[in-house]
């Protein structure tokens, strides 16, 4: 594993485009204003974590020139984007998932001073996290996740993340149950019915390991998500046990030296790598990461 690029602020999420470039969101979540144990357990927690730091609120362009591993040019295309995370380019259309809204831009070498238009906001779809694409040519699809419900608060070993192959109009349980058919009883009035046709999901990973494109745990303890595995899926299931890709984000004693975020492969199979703590974005060959 070697430095793609260094020195850079908060890197979260990144999107390979044709030509080979690095798309990188440097951004961090806005400021809570909340009240509660969960708001005092986040800020005192999060700087242990390396999560408390202002967000660049920015998108920048990393290029290899000369197809050694290491970025030799940086450009900030996008600036003054609330809180970016996901982005992908659909034919000349940038899709970005900010902490409020969805938008799109005209793709340019610079985006600087243009206005995204809004394809949807916080308020219909919870909280945008991801921005993903359909194939070449058919309309945008924008994936996110909602958050009613803390599940902060149900303790270290709840609920577990997950792996499962996505069906078109498919219920996974949230907000009414966890892990297929488990009820959630805080969730009033409860839904027995709709839980009852829950999907059960495929793999099972440990909680807290935010695993939805986001670095790993900073209210558990042991840590979990600061590392890199490889699951084997086939037709589509799991298809053998899981192998370390990169571990080594935490020392011996539970001190993270990162956390690792948006992992991308590019057109040569090689593996890009957000560190937002170490603010690095890794290059990676020679893992696994098929069977």
């Amino acid at each position: 594993m070697d430095a793609f690029a260094r020195g850079l602020e908060h890197p979260r999420w990144l999107s390979v485009l044709l030509n080979g470039d690095v798309l990188m969101a440097e951004t961090n979540a806005p400021p809570k204003v909340s009240h509660g144990f969960h708001a005092w357990a986040f800020n005192r927690l999060q700087p242990r974590a390396g999560g408390a730091v202002p967000s660049p609120d920015r998108i920048a362009r990393l290029r290899d020139l000369d197809g050694d591993g290491i970025a030799e040019t940086r450009r900030t295309v996008l600036r003054g984007v609330h809180s970016p995370f996901g982005m992908t380019l659909v034919d000349t259309v940038v899709f970005v998932a900010t902490d409020d809204a969805i938008l799109q831009f005209p793709f340019r070498t610079v985006m600087i001073g243009i206005t995204g238009q809004k394809v949807c906001s916080r308020r219909s779809m919870g909280s945008a996290r991801t921005s993903a694409s359909a194939p070449t040519g058919t309309r945008a699809r924008t994936a996110s996740r909602t958050r009613p419900i803390s599940r902060v608060e149900l303790g270290r070993d709840l609920v577990p993340n997950y792996i499962t192959a996505v069906r078109d109009g498919g219920l996974y349980g949230w907000p009414y149950s966890d892990c297929g058919t488990h009820l959630n009883s805080r969730v009033k009035p409860p839904q027995p019915l709709r839980v009852s046709s829950a999907i059960v999901p495929a793999y099972a990973l440990r909680p807290h390991s935010a695993s939805l494109g986001q670095h790993g745990s900073w209210d558990r303890q042991p840590r979990s998500g600061y590392k890199v595995i490889f699951v084997p899926f086939r037709d589509p299931r799991p298809a053998g046990p899981p192998v370390d890709v990169l571990p080594g984000f935490v020392n011996d004693d539970g001190t993270a030296n990162g956390r690792p975020v948006g992992l991308v492969i590019d057109h040569n199979g090689a593996r890009r790598l957000a560190d937002d703590v170490g603010n690095t974005v890794w290059h990676v060959i020679g893992a696994p990461m098929r069977q």
